[in-house]
């Protein structure tokens, strides 16, 4: 714990503090752990940390991680999941520069990552999970910035929700997409569930990767605090140079993608490339 959050001893009790609900849906405690069994595999349980964390918070709560290797482990059900504040992305259309700069490297990513089977049902890529509103986004991406509107691009999705691919029940929907963005536009998170009654509140949610603890969990926080910022202050030109265009291949190496976001390569790949849904049952007794 950092010498500023100790000396923030109510603060610092909360983020010791654990909620365990009794049902998955129930009302959580936003300012302290959240424990609760899963919906989505026997067995299964889920933590999510206090909301709207610090820097200093957030390293905390990746030590804390530490502390669960050789005693949880990550299964093909599980994964690890990140919200970041992206409320800069209403501006100028940007939110379709992060959706279609995801897209562009969203599979060198899955190959690096080694992506758990059963990450496609929980973080789909708009390529295969919506096709027909990928097509609308990149049209839009195209055209000159003049007079775009975040109520323009909610528009494009609420056009398309019937046609996202394979709904499985009625928890399913734009928020198992490999990045969420139910919490930052005003679109229903899923077809029928409590998550369409919770405000928004701006922020981005990336699903994609397997769980992570400790240095692998802070470098997937790194690139999607990054994604953000890149997104949200690069020029637009060299922003639309990035991603998945018109008439584009996808990317198949991540390096670029790092490179834009000044992140060291070789860490990256080296702490990944042993990764994969069950990395961390190795180390159980």
């Amino acid at each position: 714990m950092s010498d500023s959050l100790q000396h923030r001893p109510m603060r610092a009790e909360r983020l010791r503090s654990l909620y365990i609900k009794a049902n998955h849906d129930d009302e959580g405690s936003l300012d302290k752990w959240n424990w609760e069994a899963e919906k989505t595999g026997r067995g299964l349980l889920e933590l999510s940390s206090p909301s709207e964390l610090t820097e200093d918070e957030m390293k905390f709560a990746i030590n804390i991680s530490k502390t669960f290797v050789g005693k949880f482990t990550g299964v093909q059900y599980s994964s690890f999941q990140s919200h970041v504040e992206a409320r800069c992305l209403l501006e100028e259309d940007r939110v379709l520069g992060l959706l279609l700069l995801w897209e562009k490297y969203q599979e060198p990513l899955q190959d690096l990552i080694q992506l758990r089977w059963r990450g496609p049902d929980f973080a789909r890529s708009l390529t295969l999970g919506n096709p027909g509103l990928l097509r609308k986004l990149q049209e839009r991406w195209a055209q000159p910035v003049a007079g775009k509107t975040a109520e323009a691009v909610t528009a494009l999705f609420l056009e398309h929700i019937d046609d996202i691919d394979t709904i499985t029940d009625e928890r399913d929907g734009y928020r198992n997409f490999a990045i969420n963005v139910c919490h930052l536009l005003d679109i229903h998170c899923c077809q029928n569930c409590t998550k369409n009654n919770a405000p928004k509140f701006g922020a981005v949610e990336f699903r994609m990767f397997n769980t992570e603890l400790g240095p692998s969990m802070r470098l997937a926080i790194m690139l999607f605090q990054r994604m953000v910022q890149q997104t949200c202050t690069a020029p637009l030109e060299q922003l639309r140079s990035m991603t998945l265009n018109l008439n584009e291949e996808p990317a198949k190496d991540v390096v670029p993608l790092l490179e834009f976001l000044n992140m060291d390569v070789s860490l990256f790949r080296d702490t990944f490339e042993q990764s994969g849904p069950e990395r961390w049952m190795s180390f159980c007794q």
